[in-house]
Parts: structure tokens; sequence; C-alpha cells
């Protein structure tokens, strides 16, 4: 893990549209789709937010597979682009966009024996520009769906070409509080994001720390904490396994008891004797517990043990 690279967040496609009729005299074509030749597509590795995890490894190997056996499949084609020859020539190429995965597990087929002579490619309008390429790594994806670091990856791209938050919310049809979690998350430290992208802890677990503990102490706890979980033969910290879990759900459990426990307190003759600032804090608890639950907290009332 401590090796691996994280796709970066700022990248920004460079999209001028190529000349599409030169390209389709080469190619034959079905309906909207191009059957194209492995080796006249391209990937440009800064676009692709995939992180290379062992759990990704695993989902390439079973697409291998499935090539090897059913071919690649014509109902499940590549999207891509025809990036315009930089140098000013006739070269346009095909750059990926969706789909980099089956186009990887296509060239370890071909590697390993398979013909696969042509790939099917629907080529994105000329009038798709650099932050519809980049949100299409989400909406698009019609593969294994990006995680949630690669997506807050993805979210932050967009922040960067010039998306509010509220238009990232609209063009990747998530919720508000959900990209914004997305948005703190892209933004820590690479120490901690490798943690997340590496499904060494849950990406909500830590998008719920941050604002309390900040990106270090974030970091510093999990460490730890996947530290020790290591050493008992694990390979991720889960919310259980973090400082004052055990606390949480012991409160969770006795909170009936405490609930009627508190009712008891204000109705004992001492009450009265009770500091003032203690009764009016205990007595707005047990209203705001009353105007919740009705009076019953659980199934516990106030003559509950």
């Amino acid at each position: 893990m401590s090796k691996s690279k994280l796709p970066s967040d700022s990248y920004v496609p460079t999209f001028d549209p190529g000349a599409l009729k030169a390209f389709k005299p080469g190619n034959r074509r079905s309906d909207a789709m191009y059957l194209v030749a492995p080796d006249q597509l391209q990937v440009d590795p800064a676009f692709n937010v995939r992180v290379e995890t062992a759990a990704y490894k695993a989902h390439l190997r079973d697409i291998v597979e499935s090539i090897k056996t059913e071919g690649f499949r014509i109902d499940k084609p590549i999207s891509a682009y025809l990036r315009k020859d930089e140098g000013g020539g006739d070269d346009d190429t095909l750059v990926i966009v969706d789909g980099h995965t089956r186009y990887a597990a296509a060239l370890q087929a071909i590697k390993e024996g398979v013909e696969i002579e042509r790939i099917p490619v629907i080529v994105m309008p000329k009038s798709t520009d650099a932050n519809e390429l980049t949100a299409s790594l989400v909406i698009a994806n019609s593969g294994r769906p990006l995680s949630p670091y690669e997506t807050a990856l993805v979210v932050k791209r967009l922040m960067k070409g010039g998306f509010t938050e509220a238009e990232v919310v609209r063009k990747l049809s998530k919720s508000a509080s959900y990209v914004n979690g997305l948005v703190a998350l892209a933004a820590v430290p690479h120490k901690l994001a490798m943690l997340v992208a590496h499904d060494r802890v849950a990406a909500a677990t830590v998008i719920e720390m941050l604002p309390t503990h900040g990106a270090e102490r974030t970091y510093e706890i999990l460490a730890a904490a996947l530290e020790e979980a290591e050493a008992k033969g694990k390979t991720k910290v889960t919310r259980s396994a973090l400082p004052g879990a055990k606390q949480k759900r012991v409160l969770s459990q006795n909170a009936p008891r405490l609930y009627a426990l508190a009712q008891q307190v204000k109705a004992d003759p001492g009450y009265s004797r009770l500091a003032p600032e203690t009764r009016d804090a205990l007595a707005a608890l047990l209203e705001e517990l009353d105007a919740e639950g009705g009076g019953d907290v659980d199934g516990a009332g106030a003559g509950a043990a």
C-alpha cells in the first residue's frame, strides 16, 4: 500500500475534438457504434481515477476470465473521445473515457492468447467538454462503481473545473450531504487518503471523524487502530475498534435506565437542594426526551427499573 500512487484530484482532460470523418473510413460501424482494433485505443493514465487495490485487481481478473470464455461483449462498449493531434497532423487518437477496466482486461486476455480483432466503441460527441468527460467517470460508469474515494477525486476535479457543490450534486445525482462529505474526503493528506483508497477504513468513518478531530488527529487515531487490528490478523479498522466505541455502545444499551434514573432524581425530595443550574439542565434534558419520545425511551417510562 505504501508504494501505491493515488490518481490526481486536479487533472483536466485535454479535449480538442479530432476529425471524425477522417476516422470513419477505416473502421466498421454498427448503428452508433464503431468496431475498433484494440491498438487504436489509447488510455490517458492521468484521467482514470481507479485505484489499483487488491479488490480491483481481483475484479479485473474476473473480467479477463469472462473475455476468455465469452469474448468481449458487444453490449458493453467502451466510450471514447477523439482527441485532435496536438502536432496539427492527421494522427487523431481515440482516448478511453469509460471502460478502462474492460480495456485493460482485453489487453491482458490478448497477452494470454485470446484473439480480439475489434472492440465495440462509442465515440463521444464533439460538443463534450472537459467537465463532461470528468463527470462521466461517475455517471457513465457501466462497470464496477467507483469507490467513495475515487468519486471524491471526481468531485474535486469538477470543482476545480468551475463547478459549485450544488452543480456537482445535480450533475452526479448525489445528495448534498454526500457531496459535502466527499469534498472533505478529497482534501485529506495523502497518508490518510491511502487508508481509505486501499479499504483499510471506510470513507464514511473518516468523513464522520474529520469535523471533530481534524485530518492529522484522525489519521493518528486510525493508524493506531489499524496497527491493533493487524496484530489480531485483521486488515480493516471498524467503528467498533475506535476509541470510545465501547462507551457509546454501553450508553446506548443503558439509555432507558439512565432516563428512568433521571426521572427518579427529579422526583427525589432532595432535588430542590441541587444547584439551580443542575436542576435546569436535568429538567431541560427530560423535557427534550419527553418531547421526542412522548415520555417513553425504548419502552422505558418513569417506573422502569
